[in-house]
């Protein structure tokens, strides 16, 4: 009894640490993309949105107009695959976000520029912004879930803050790879092809993310949800109380408050800076590039110190509350 115990033990551990892995691996990927492509802004201004090729103001608002637009389309995505990873599951959902960010990044960095093309190349560029937004919206919840539902008890503030963790993590391996690049490399060659290496990363870093995807379960949360609907109990019959229109959208509002000012001005910091330190302090890209790596080192170093703390109280008061609630409701049938 105490062997198999153990080894129940054992492949649910195994389980959750397969979960956290291909969770924040997809994510990771994620916010690299979205970071690589606001470090290398300049060298896409003038690639893709200047009939001269120089770069100018005009060019670098419509280049940031761009990464702006994936930003409108993350919570379509988020919509979109949440309802999707409801009805099929998290797994699968997972991993058809996971293609569509991997290869709409990867086609960036096969794009014809402005001089080839003309109007099209700015328009195509565009389109896979969007795709990338909706593969963002995705990616990020759907992550969350598989973290969360895989948690044990008590610890699903601590698995979900992995997903933080893994976004400074994006950020700096992007801007580490373009400060590499800005140093192996002379302007000339960074911005004929150079810029183009970062994005073509995607697709080796996208078959790694499928692979350990692929060998993710399904959660254990879905699993018990399609059971019941298959095969109705007396308990499942019960009535659900559901939110009313009123309370969903006053508590999607709260969450918008809540990050909007964190999320504005950790990108204004974290991506956009080194675009500033060169437009306006004249800095070069390598030394801007450089200043990003240490501020997103910065970020990346910060999240797991306050990882420790900030999960388990949040997982302390959200135990304490169930608690309440079942006692109150204990309280009331016994009266």
């Amino acid at each position: 009894m105490g062997i198999t115990v153990q080894t129940r033990n054992d492949g649910a551990q195994l389980k959750r640490r397969r979960a956290l892995v291909a969770g924040s691996v997809g994510n990771f990927i994620e916010w690299y993309e979205f970071g690589v492509y606001g470090f290398f802004a300049t060298i896409i201004a003038s690639n893709f949105f200047s009939a001269d090729g120089s770069g100018d103001l005009e060019s670098l608002i419509k280049t940031y107009a761009s990464f702006a637009l994936a930003f409108f389309f993350r919570p379509v995505g988020a919509a979109l695959f949440g309802r999707l990873g409801d009805r099929i599951g998290r797994r699968p959902t997972l991993v058809i976000v996971l293609l569509l960010m991997s290869g709409a990044t990867t086609l960036i960095g096969v794009l014809p520029t402005y001089e080839s093309v003309g109007i099209l190349a700015p328009l195509l560029l565009t389109v896979l912004r969007i795709l990338q937004g909706l593969s963002a919206g995705g990616e990020f919840g759907g992550a969350v879930s598989v973290m969360t539902e895989f948690a044990p008890p008590g610890r699903r503030g601590l698995y979900g803050s992995w997903q933080s963790f893994t976004v400074a993590l994006g950020l700096l391996a992007g801007a580490g790879i373009a400060a590499l690049l800005a140093t192996v490399l002379d302007s000339g060659q960074l911005g004929d092809w150079g810029w183009r290496i970062p994005f073509l990363l995607a697709l080796p870093m996208g078959l790694v993310a499928l692979w350990l995807r692929l060998r993710l379960e399904e959660t254990p949360s879905f699993e018990r949800a399609r059971s019941v609907q298959s095969e109705p109990t007396a308990d499942a019959a019960a009535p659900v109380v559901q939110p009313t229109v009123g309370e969903t959208a006053k508590a999607i509002l709260l969450g918008i408050g809540r990050l909007m000012g964190w999320s504005a001005a950790g990108y204004t910091f974290l991506v956009v800076m080194p675009t500033y330190l060169q437009s306006s302090l004249n800095a070069t890209f390598h030394q801007a590039l450089v200043a990003s790596v240490l501020a997103n080192a910065g970020f990346a170093v910060t999240i797991p110190i306050v990882r420790l703390f900030v999960p388990v109280f949040s997982d302390f008061l959200t135990v304490n509350a169930w608690r309440r609630e079942n006692a109150g409701a204990g309280s009331s049938q016994c009266s």
